[in-house]
């Protein structure tokens, strides 16, 4: 039986007229930096074609991702896209000048009243063994884009709750889209390709995953993506840029009214997306 092959008219309409590339080095370059990386192209080549397998975590490799495009960031170049839009949008200029960070105390988290997404957020910890990221304890940022970053991750059960979505695969990647939307809106093109990158790079990498290996497994995703799509284009503003110490004390409905969210209609919806997308 013949393989399937794309030639003829068909592979020239792809390569858009164009001959085959020709280098005059040796070794593999491009005009990408990013290509460039074998760390990138290693990781990205994994995390599109491998398993999520049972003896390995879910996110396994993103710090290795993050690290390695953290290193081939042009600070300086970041550093004036973040400027630019410091001019632009007061808010986020105040964000990155008061240097705010929210951290849960969970020791007088007794304090907030029963409904309030402080409580909520308490008892969600209590009954997960979740926390904030320790590894940010004691950090001091040294820029606005580290502020911004430890803002963001700090945060990120916070915005589960708000949102509706759940911490299953499904629920996860509704939140990518959700940031991504939220991030394409309110900063300039450029900057909000940096602040996307590792939303991109993780829903990509995951849905090449589950076209190879969990099929059964792609309605759900795409129907979370709608969902991240949409409440992001309902909503105001990246959540980041928010008082959490302030909504911490207000009814969730409130807060949820106040940031424009339309929360995802069922949590639990996609919870079967745990067990389906492993093995």
């Amino acid at each position: 039986m013949d393989k399937l092959q794309i030639s003829g008219d068909e592979d020239l309409y792809y390569k858009e007229g164009k001959g085959p590339v020709e280098g005059t080095t040796s070794l593999l370059s491009s005009n990408s930096k990013w290509l460039n990386s074998a760390v990138l192209r290693d990781l990205f080549g994994q995390e599109m074609l491998r398993r999520n397998g049972h003896d390995i975590g879910v996110l396994q490799l993103v710090p290795e991702a993050m690290n390695e495009y953290h290193r081939l960031l042009d600070d300086a170049e970041v550093d004036r896209m973040i400027n630019r839009d410091r001019a632009r949008q007061p808010d986020f200029a105040a964000l990155l000048d008061s240097r705010r960070l929210t951290i849960l105390d969970l020791d007088a988290a007794d304090r907030y009243a029963d409904g309030t997404l402080g409580a909520r957020l308490r008892d969600f910890y209590r009954a997960t063994g979740f926390n904030q990221v320790l590894a940010y304890k004691g950090v001091v940022p040294a820029n606005d884009y580290q502020h911004y970053t430890m803002v963001r991750t700090l945060i990120h059960d916070v915005e589960h709750l708000v949102t509706g979505f759940g911490t299953d695969p499904a629920g996860e990647l509704g939140m990518m889209y959700l940031y991504m939307t939220l991030n394409s809106r309110y900063f300039s093109p450029e900057l909000a390709g940096v602040m996307n990158f590792n939303h991109a790079y993780l829903s990509s990498t995951w849905m090449m995953r589950t076209d190879l290996y969990y099929p059964g497994v792609t309605l759900a995703f795409l129907e979370a993506m709608k969902v991240g799509l949409e409440m992001g284009n309902r909503m105001k503003r990246p959540m980041p840029l928010e008082d959490w110490e302030r909504l911490f004390e207000l009814p969730i409905e409130t807060v949820r009214e106040e940031l424009g969210v339309t929360p995802a209609a069922d949590p639990a919806a996609w919870r079967w997306t745990e067990e389906a997308w492993r093995g």
